[in-house]
């Protein structure tokens, strides 16, 4: 990557877009996996329990052998978010997996293995929210109804999303980033 360089905002989308290959999804893990870039970031944090970051990339990264409960349960202890259930209710519903709250995610289809790691990635309340194309696998119903979830997430969260999607969001996107050979550039 080349002279990649931005500012986030608290409670801002910002949409990265690109041809494949253009870094969009690198950024990202760039951003998730050096720690010491998160020290630059001048977030008050109002409570302790609040995690820094979340990342759901191109796989939902939940245990395929565990139930949608064991996971979340499972990533919320070892992240130590307290996390309270009518929290994880509200996904379930939001998303329309309360019925499957206690099945094993091998018995989901992609499309809801996606919803379930969203559920995943919004149930901390992260600070950073990276989304790595969370479109993907979704109908167009679904795809929607994120669309409307997202404009309620980043009134807690600042959201940077990957997406080739870019007339779904950017009614909701404060600005967006076009990727080409690893350069960024504004788009608007």
């Amino acid at each position: 990557m080349k002279n990649v360089s931005f500012r986030l905002y608290e409670n801002e989308l910002i949409s990265l877009v690109g041809d494949n290959g253009s870094g969009k999804s690198s950024l990202l893990k760039l951003i998730l996996s050096h720690k010491k870039y998160t020290d630059t970031f001048q977030w008050k944090v109002s409570s302790p329990k609040r995690q820094l970051i979340s990342y759901l990339g191109h796989e939902p990264g939940l245990y395929s052998s565990l139930s949608l409960k064991e996971n979340l349960s499972y990533f919320n202890g070892i992240q130590k978010i307290i996390c309270p259930e009518e929290t994880i209710q509200y996904y379930l519903q939001q998303f329309n997996l309360q019925k499957r709250y206690l099945d094993p995610i091998h018995e989901f289809s992609r499309g809801m293995k996606q919803k379930a790691g969203l559920i995943r990635s919004f149930i901390s309340k992260p600070l950073l929210l990276l989304l790595d194309e969370p479109f993907s696998g979704l109908d167009r119903k679904s795809v929607q109804h994120l669309v409307e979830i997202l404009k309620e997430v980043k009134k807690e969260s600042t959201v940077i999303l990957v997406t080739h999607h870019v007339d779904l969001i950017e009614s909701i996107s404060n600005r967006t980033f076009y990727m080409k050979s690893g350069e960024l550039t504004l788009g608007s």
